[in-house]
């Protein structure tokens, strides 16, 4: 199989030569990657040049620059059998891609559709008895918010996210710094560019979720990699009202899509909405309650504006 690995990245260049250099150095070389510059003042020509034993094509983007866009303009530039995206902030074990092309490799039904990593630098949740830990794991089992779990969905539309255990298993979100998919996929599926304007929250929950209805996909703890959040050019310069009011957009966004029609989500969405107002009371954080009540105005007024035509 030919793999090729994408990497959307901005305004990140210390980021990302970290991460080609810990592609380059992979017991597997990927047969190209694929790096798409977002934010560009004008969009150039594609350029290729060779980076140790990887070919490396860059692929420009221009502002304004979307996550999900440039994504499948990655996709749409590459050749791979399998297709990895990594984020420009990862740094990836020696053993990764070797791991994650052997589970298709020895996939001879092709019933697996997608796969993702474990992240190993982020520790394995630890139960703990303090009141207030206590307390907001109960509200989040209580309101169905997302919380870490099985790598799959709750009614709400919320995820759970993978605990990173050592355990292989099949899961329904694949997280997006690490997620692979064969390529054939792709006449099938592509990012939801409709999230540009919900500012990219749940894009990679919304395309492993719609993969996982017609394919398996899997959790591969021994194709492993370092995840460093980088604070730069990320939507956590966002501001906690920006932040709150955009998840309770693209969250509403997502159950409608993929569920739709079923009141029992639709019931779940909105106790969930209850659970983060709740939460944000909590906290005594005025901006994230600001935020998710305009939210929450902006799904009404959206929904009169519909019946209005």
């Amino acid at each position: 199989m030919n793999v090729s690995i994408i990497v959307c990245t901005k305004d990140r260049p210390k980021e990302l030569a970290r991460c080609i250099e810990s592609i380059t150095r992979q017991s597997r070389i990927p047969d190209e990657v694929v790096i798409v510059h977002g934010g560009c003042k004008q969009i150039l020509p594609p350029t290729v040049e060779l980076v140790g034993p990887t070919y490396v094509k860059h692929i420009y983007s221009a502002a304004p620059s979307y996550l999900t866009a440039d994504r499948n303009k990655g996709v749409r530039s590459s050749s791979g059998d399998i297709i990895i995206f990594v984020d420009d902030d990862v740094i990836l074990h020696k053993d990764f891609v070797s791991e994650i092309v052997r589970v298709f490799e020895n996939d001879a039904d092709r019933r697996i559709g997608g796969a993702m990593g474990r992240i190993v630098n982020i520790p394995r949740p630890q139960e703990t008895s303090s009141f207030g830990a206590v307390l907001y794991q109960l509200i989040r089992r209580i309101f169905l918010l997302p919380r870490i779990g099985d790598g799959r969905f709750l009614p709400s539309g919320s995820p759970t996210y993978i605990d990173y255990s050592t355990s292989p298993r099949d899961v329904e979100f694949l997280s997006g710094c690490c997620m692979a998919y064969r390529r054939e996929l792709f006449q099938e599926f592509q990012f939801d560019e409709g999230f540009l304007n919900a500012h990219l929250y749940v894009d990679d929950e919304d395309f492993s979720y719609r993969v996982s209805r017609r394919y398996r996909n899997t959790y591969v703890p021994n194709a492993r990699l370092d995840h460093y959040l980088s604070p730069i050019g990320t939507k956590r310069h966002e501001t906690r009202y920006t932040r709150a009011r955009m998840t309770i957009v693209a969250r509403h966004y997502l159950v409608k899509k993929n569920f739709p029609n079923m009141a029992r989500h639709s019931i779940a969405f909105w106790w969930s909405v209850a659970g983060f107002i709740v939460e944000a009371v909590m906290k005594r954080d005025r901006d994230t309650l600001r935020g998710l009540l305009s939210g929450v105005g902006q799904l009404i007024a959206g929904g009169r504006n519909r019946e209005r035509h």
